[in-house]
């Protein structure tokens, strides 16, 4: 009985382990990477433990805000989103997956966006629809 409840529990382990609930993100992205709008300059916006580097030909800039004794070491860029410190027109690409329905400004939020993304850059944002 012992064993069949440490095998039960082990499924059950693997099935609700974060790689079934929240599966990679790669999905999302490969129909951008195969038309090459994953290239250039490209900013992962709040990144978190999100990365990003296999599926980008370029140069990729991960961005979030630092919470006490964070352990993140892809982070290139602390700062809050709505206040990116880059020049103006810097990346030729943005992505921003499942963050705006967690914030106050998104209003802000895309403005800035539009501030340091290229003339001609694309932006891709996403929010959940249903979330485990």
């Amino acid at each position: 009985m012992k064993q069949t409840i440490t095998k039960l529990v082990s499924r059950l382990n693997y099935y609700a382990s974060s790689h079934h609930i929240w599966p990679e993100v790669d999905y999302e992205l490969l129909d951008f990477k195969r038309r090459g709008m994953l290239s250039g300059k490209v900013l992962n916006a709040c990144a978190g433990w999100r990365k990003l580097d296999h599926l980008v030909e370029g140069e990729l800039v991960n961005q979030d805000i630092k919470w006490p004794e964070d352990q993140r070491t892809h982070i290139h860029v602390f700062s809050p989103i709505h206040q990116i410190p880059v020049q103006d027109n810097t990346f030729d690409m943005i992505v921003c997956l499942a963050v705006l329905e967690h914030v106050e400004n998104p209003t802000e939020i895309v403005r800035e966006f539009l501030r340091v993304l290229k003339p001609g850059g694309h932006c891709i944002a996403s929010v959940p629809f249903l979330q485990p």
